[in-house]
């Protein structure tokens, strides 16, 4: 999630119009729509307040929730390779057996 989404988020969340979180920030309300709209960001300064302010920290303001989607692909494609090599492997042992004297 960007930050644009995230702020309005949380100000919403919170039940803060636009014109608040700009009284609050010291800024126009213009800004804020333009940091929600992503035209503008906002500087190191404001992020830090809007974090006092939404009671979140800068991480979570910043890049939201990350979804974790586990890897099953990779791990099914690997249980795949290792019974093919197995097979391979036994089959390779059977057939050597009888030219080793």
């Amino acid at each position: 999630m960007n930050l644009s989404k995230q702020i309005k988020k949380y100000r919403e969340r919170d039940g803060y119009s636009q014109e608040y979180l700009a009284e609050k920030l010291y800024v126009s309300r213009q800004s804020i729509s333009n940091w929600e709209n992503d035209k503008s960001l906002p500087d190191i300064h404001n992020l830090l307040m809007m974090c006092e302010l939404f009671n979140v920290t800068l991480d979570d303001l910043v890049k939201g929730t990350i979804p974790f989607v586990p890897d099953i692909k990779v791990q099914r494609s690997l249980n795949l390779w290792t019974y093919v090599m197995l097979i391979f492997m036994t089959l390779a042992a059977i057939l050597m057996g009888p030219l080793v004297v």
